[in-house]
């Protein structure tokens, strides 16, 4: 990686420190570089056991230097296989287990894979003959793990487990993790399947694992899986982190396609950050990142690796990073007062395409270093909206239009402090309570400028409320009714008097009745329309006594 990063920027002074030793160790190493001087920082590793759904103590490091103005640069790794390295379901769901796996330790209680009506309590997978890993996660937050999850895979007939060796697997509630690491060899090839156990707690957690094969296509396929399960994303860990600059990886000879290992995404985050102390608290809307960020080439010449090859060329989304990071590197140096944020947002907004692939393929594309390295950070972005409902109204989902300029890399409308993603025009998600409301649209650029445009309005969906002041006595002998009565500014009324239907009516309104009981209702409409709740006056007329 330190010849890839000397070949795009010879001029760079290197400095290295090891990842291995534990994640607290790689973290720590991480800000040492930071406080050595580093001003880009890439790595090519991955812990298996790194959290899925939150970001662990690796990520916080990255987050801890990019907040210091270092970029950071991270492989996107080589899990996608053929895009089925992982499966992910939202909920644990419970049936019991196969005979083998009821007679481990903990509870006869497994996963069941098939999201219907059915029962499924075995994943069938193909494999290749070699090593397994598999990354085990599940939705609850280190330190606050109350679930017991294994993962066991079994033989071809599902009568014997080929590996977790030994057995049994860890205990989670002790070690107040929510991850199982599961690995072993495949001796041949052929169908295995997996099973989830439910060995303590009650729990229902999404839950996700990642066949980590680095490349090696171990699974040929795998049963069919069935919405609302996925499979396919395979980035996580500080690998995924919103701070750190994800890389895919493109073929030296083809700028057109993405490697086949190249791991996809989204990331999705459930959970603040690892803390060290006490259990994070979930987020209150799931963090979901579009990883990778960009892609950058792999497959150069190198002179570290040996014969047998006589064209010695290093693979992988490890020599797409350095790539990536000897253009950081061109960067800061054709302009030392770019910061951090800068330098990843022209990495991806001056990214060629990659034939028709998207954004959770090869991120933005990938890194044109010309272009990154010529681009400056454009003029701020701007917003205006355009049409828009009346200042006051009754339209509970109003429509506005909106303009915005720039190289935008994100457009949100946010009502009265909620964001969702939007183009115009828009119309309001959901229906408004009556009250004032601000609605904002903000354009956001590549190098995290943003501009603004608020509107704000009223919504008026209650009827209003009629007020009697006056009207007959309870009882009385009089035939002639008077009423005075009263609403909002504004208002207009309908009467209905006994059986008759709502007539238009103005205050004082008079009637004249017969002998009996009576009953006059009045609804008030205001100048939106909106119609009121019916105000209800009974009364009872006595025939006067002859003398």
């Amino acid at each position: 990686m330190a010849q890839i990063v000397h070949d795009v920027a010879p001029g760079a002074d290197l400095a290295f420190a090891t990842a291995l030793g534990g994640q607290v160790n790689f973290a720590n190493n991480i800000r040492a570089l930071a406080a050595a001087g580093a001003d880009v920082i890439v790595d090519d590793i991955i812990y298996f056991t790194e959290p899925v759904y939150q970001d662990g103590v690796i990520a916080n490091a990255v987050s801890d230097v990019t907040a210091d103005g270092v970029t950071y640069i991270s492989m996107a790794f080589n899990n996608n296989g053929l895009g089925i390295n992982s499966y992910e379901a939202p909920d644990y769901r419970s049936t019991a287990c196969p005979a083998i796996v009821a007679a481990q330790p903990g509870a006869d209680d497994c996963m069941d894979f098939d999201p219907g009506a059915g029962a499924d309590n075995m994943f069938d997978v193909d494999v290749t003959a070699g090593d397994g890993r598999f990354n085990l996660n599940w939705a609850e937050p280190e330190l606050g793990v109350t679930t017991d999850l294994n993962l066991y895979v079994l033989n071809t007939g599902g009568t014997a487990i080929s590996f977790p060796n030994p057995l049994p697997p860890g205990d989670n509630l002790s070690s107040q993790l929510p991850t199982e690491f599961v690995s072993g060899t495949f001796g041949s090839a052929g169908p295995r399947q997996i099973v989830i156990q439910r060995a303590q707690g009650a729990g229902t957690p999404r839950l996700k694992f990642v066949s980590n094969d680095n490349g090696a296509n171990r699974f040929t396929s795998t049963q069919a899986v069935v919405a609302p399960d996925v499979q396919g994303p395979t980035i996580y860990g500080h690998n995924g982190t919103a701070a750190a600059q994800t890389v895919g990886a493109v073929p030296f000879n083809n700028s057109g396609v993405v490697e086949p290992f190249s791991s996809r995404g989204p990331v999705t985050h459930l959970f603040e950050p690892v803390n060290g102390a006490t259990p994070a608290a979930a987020l209150a809307t799931p963090e979901v990142l579009n990883k990778p960020d960009v892609s950058a080439t792999d497959g150069g010449l190198n002179s570290f690796f040996r014969a047998p090859c006589t064209e010695c060329r290093f693979f992988g989304t490890s020599a797409a990073a350095p790539h990536a990071a000897g253009v950081a590197a061109l960067q800061l140096s054709a302009d030392p007062a770019l910061t951090q944020a800068q330098v990843k947002a022209t990495q991806v907004a001056t990214a060629d395409p990659v034939g028709s692939l998207g954004q959770l393929e090869v991120g933005a594309g990938l890194v044109n270093a010309i272009d990154a390295i010529g681009a400056n950070p454009t003029a701020p972005p701007a917003a205006a909206i355009g049409s828009r409902p009346p200042a006051r109204s009754a339209i509970a989902q109003p429509t506005f239009t909106f303009a915005t300029v720039g190289r935008l890399r994100s457009t949100s409308c946010i009502v009265d402090g909620s964001s969702t993603p939007c183009t115009s025009p828009f119309t309001v998600p959901a229906p408004l309570a009556t009250g004032d409301h601000t609605l904002t649209v903000r354009a956001t650029d590549f190098y995290g400028q943003s501009a603004d445009a608020t509107a704000s309005f009223e919504v008026d969906v209650t009827g209003p409320k009629v007020k009697v002041s006056k009207g007959p006595k309870p009882k009385s002998t009089k035939r002639k009714a008077k009423f005075l009565f009263s609403a909002e500014a504004g208002a207009t009324f309908r009467c209905k008097l006994d059986k008759g239907g709502f007539e238009g009516c103005k205050s004082p309104a008079k009637f004249k009745v017969k002998p009996g009981k009576h009953k006059l209702s009045i609804r008030a409409t205001d100048d939106l329309g909106n119609a009121g709740a019916a105000e209800t006056y009974k009364w009872k007329v006595k025939k006067k006594k002859r003398r």
